[in-house]
């Protein structure tokens, strides 16, 4: 929506659930500058106070999961191109078991308004069509996730470093699942056991949620965990870690592995069947995917571990394919999404 505004085009919001009073809800976002300024030049309508939406014919409609695109495909139907695109972030079926609302999700591929996408990633986009969900006639606009350069990283500050520090990516909220926080738990105590850790002094911490208080003991190992920061403050922090692990269990690559290895971090990852071990590490040799089991995560920290004190190669392998910023990412999927709207400008 911020790239799109600030072309000039106008932007209006469908809100499924009550509003209440706009400006309220503005100013809950006054100290988030991105949303607040959205949403401040957007139209916003509540859903649920009103049977009458306004738009126009000539629209275009964008959702971004799947309950919202199951209003968008009927809301669709009233504009000049009866179709929605669906920006879509991950295959929201691996959220549920096999119950009613993954059934839903998995319908907005299947009803007849199938949704054009704007999917984020290359292999995701690869998934969707292993699975037979999205046809190779399917609009599709990919974009990668735009990755600003990482903090400056310092060679004989690495080298120096102890003790030498861990990190995980541990997020234990419901819909953060797929993250397996406690597999990384298991794999950092086996790989404890099995001595990975023995041959100098580490430091052990814990980011991605609030959720676990200032620290704790895992299986003789403490771990502080860290608090939410700004992106710049975040990516000060990374560069400041020797190993990281972060695990996906689920078709989306993810973005924190990327970010460790792009901060000289050497990165544990799981591999799935369409994550092999080689995709990995056609993408960075700061990588070293584990096995999908506790033993091979625990096998591929204890790889990671002896690999921290060759810093001309972890520098040398800290370039990823992803763009630099959301304005690289989102410049050519106009042109990709085929609507009428982008055949003019935003001013027009």
């Amino acid at each position: 929506m911020n790239f799109l505004q600030d072309r000039g085009w106008k932007t209006g919001v469908f809100v499924l659930t009550p509003v209440g009073n706009v400006a309220a809800l503005l100013k809950t976002f006054e100290s988030n500058n991105l949303v607040h300024k959205v949403l401040s030049a957007s139209e916003i309508s509540d859903m649920n106070a009103t049977k009458t939406m306004s738009m126009s014919p000539k629209d275009m409609m964008v959702s971004y999961n799947w309950t919202t695109s199951i209003a968008a495909a009927t809301l669709s139907r009233h504009l000049d191109d009866p179709a929605y695109y669906y920006f879509v972030q991950e295959d929201e079926r691996c959220f549920y078991p096999n119950d009613s609302h993954r059934f839903l999700a998995e319908s907005v591929f299947l009803n007849e308004t199938k949704p054009r996408l704007i999917c984020n990633s290359a292999k995701l986009l690869d998934h969707f069509r292993a699975e037979g969900l999205v046809s190779n006639e399917t609009v599709v606009g990919v974009f990668e996730q735009g990755l600003p350069a990482p903090a400056p990283l310092n060679r004989e500050a690495m080298a120096k470093r102890s003790p030498r520090r861990f990190v995980f990516y541990g997020r234990p909220e419901d819909h953060a699942k797929r993250n397996l926080m406690s597999i990384a738990m298991m794999a950092i105590a086996k790989a404890k056991k099995n001595g990975a850790f023995d041959a100098e002094p580490w430091e052990f911490c814990m980011m991605g949620s609030s959720r676990m208080g200032k620290s704790f003991d895992l299986e003789g190992v403490r771990v502080n965990c860290l608090p939410y920061q700004g992106y710049d403050a975040y990516r000060e922090t990374l560069a400041g870690f020797d190993v990281g692990l972060s695990l996906m269990y689920a078709p989306h690559p993810s973005v924190p592995p990327f970010e460790m290895v792009r901060s000289g971090m050497i990165t544990v990852v799981n591999t799935t069947p369409r994550r092999p071990d080689e995709w990995y590490r056609s993408i960075s040799e700061n990588f070293e995917p584990g096995a999908p089991s506790v033993d091979g995560l625990a096998d591929a920290i204890a790889r990671a571990t002896a690999r921290v004190g060759d810093i001309d190669a972890r520098l040398a392998a800290t370039e990823t394919y992803h763009p630099s910023s959301w304005e690289e990412s989102f410049a050519g999927l106009p042109a990709k999404l085929g609507h009428a709207i982008f055949n003019k400008t935003g001013a027009e």
